[in-house]
């Protein structure tokens, strides 16, 4: 499965690309939300996984505008701040995954999603 991660923390990105990448997914990484737009209108991602705070854009923004031009991607959105995952649910982007998580905690939210 094609998958883009945004994350801006270096450690944690490299953690989810390597772990999907060893269960057979291709995978693509970037720590912003231009990028993530970028990337995923030229790549066309079957998911996305996005941390909200990318830098000083919002990664919930970003992935309602990939939502809407493709409509049957599927997200997965990575917070630590409660307010944040309020606003992913109430967003219609799902429940948050909520960090810090373990590589399990992580495992159980992607698997609905296919990965």
């Amino acid at each position: 499965m094609r998958c883009l991660i945004a994350e801006d923390e270096p450690g944690v990105l490299r953690m989810l690309v390597r772990f999907l990448a060893a269960r057979g997914h291709s995978c693509m990484g970037t720590a912003s939300a231009a990028e993530l737009q970028r990337l995923s209108r030229q790549e066309r991602p079957e998911v996305v996984l996005s941390d909200v705070g990318l830098g000083a854009d919002d990664g919930i923004e970003a992935c309602l505008r990939l939502k809407r031009e493709q409509p049957s991607l599927r997200v997965l959105m990575m917070t630590g701040d409660p307010a944040h995952a309020r606003r992913i649910e109430a967003a219609g982007l799902g429940p948050a995954l909520r960090k810090p998580f373990t590589l399990t905690e992580f495992k159980e939210a992607a698997e609905p999603l296919g990965l």
